[in-house]
């Protein structure tokens, strides 16, 4: 999970060796430490596929109402997330949904 999902997001300068300040252990290594925490307390947490459906929840029953749930359509929607590893991480990471700019030429390259 940490390396799929954090180290291949890492913004340049930052490796896996990289230490925050303050910190006694590598950014990489501390997350580790507790997603495998997370993993033996709940045996499966990481595996978990979340699909569309399933990120609802039900606001109404007489009418059955069904509210969708945080953002369905963002790269990493549908991942199991732990809070803490994404506090950890927030600040050295790429935000793949962040908007963006683009520089495009107009004309020929004749």
């Amino acid at each position: 999970m940490i390396r799929l999902r954090y180290v291949a997001n890492l913004l340049p300068g930052y490796g896996v060796d990289f230490v925050p300040a303050g910190s006694d252990l590598p950014l990489v290594e501390e997350g580790a430490y507790i997603a495998a925490s997370l993993e033996l307390a709940n045996p499966g947490f990481f595996s978990k596929t979340y699909t569309a459906a399933e990120q609802k929840v039900l606001t109404e029953v007489k009418g059955i109402k069904w509210t969708v749930t945080g953002e369905a359509a963002g790269t990493y929607s549908a991942m199991p997330v732990s809070t803490l590893i994404e506090a950890l991480f927030a600040p050295y990471i790429f935000d793949r949904d962040a908007a963006g700019f683009m520089f495009q030429a107009l004309g020929s390259n004749a």
